[in-house]
């Protein structure tokens, strides 16, 4: 289920944009490659972290599919939590995120 969409300047602006307010961080998260945003204070070291561009490549379009993907086969392992998927790099015209959370969750 989609908890949040959100598009802004810069990963760390996406970020910051899905945590909101009360600051929770992700459980899991779906980074845009090169690993930008993977130092930010909003993502701790218990975070994990999904690259799909190493396995991938760019994915272009596709990416946001991948992501999804990504996180039904985290909750279906028993992950819990919200995870973000981000889309779009420092540099490019905008990142766009989801912030997502398991059906029947909100």
């Amino acid at each position: 289920m989609v908890s949040s969409a959100v598009r802004a300047g810069s990963v760390e602006a996406c970020l910051e944009r899905l945590a909101g307010d009360d600051r929770i961080p992700p459980a899991a998260w779906f980074g845009p490659g090169d690993g930008q945003g993977a130092g930010s204070a909003l993502l701790p070291s218990s975070t994990v972290h999904h690259a799909l561009a190493g396995t991938f490549g760019e994915a272009s379009a596709v990416l946001g599919v991948l992501q999804c993907a990504g996180t039904i086969g985290w909750y279906a392992g028993g992950g819990a939590g919200p995870v973000y998927a981000l889309a779009g790099r420092d540099g490019d015209d905008a990142t766009a995120g989801l912030a997502l959370l398991a059906p029947g969750r909100s």
